[in-house]
């Protein structure tokens, strides 16, 4: 018996991708910040950006983030789309 997958539409694709890209630049806005301040330099903008990439990662995720409310409702629901396709309940 020949099992036959269902193959993933190019819009699963596209968040896959899209979540997986912003995990990596998260992780490069947070060693950045390190960095710079290692150097005892300061950036509010960029220390800005690694909070918000760190918090969309987070949402995504489905952990909830205090003080964060204001996700559109669109994002929210492709998460959710997207964590039940791929089998994650967290």
């Amino acid at each position: 018996m020949t099992v036959h997958l269902p193959l993933p539409t190019s819009e699963h694709l596209a968040t896959a991708k899209a979540v997986s890209c912003l995990r990596v630049a998260a992780g490069a806005l947070v060693q950045s910040v390190y960095w710079l301040d290692d150097a005892g330099l300061e950036c509010p903008s960029l220390d800005h950006l690694s909070s918000d990439a760190t918090t969309l990662v987070a949402l995504w995720s489905g952990r909830r983030v205090a003080g964060f409310e204001s996700v559109p409702a669109y994002i929210a629901d492709a998460a959710t789309a997207w964590r039940r396709q791929n089998g994650r309940s967290y």
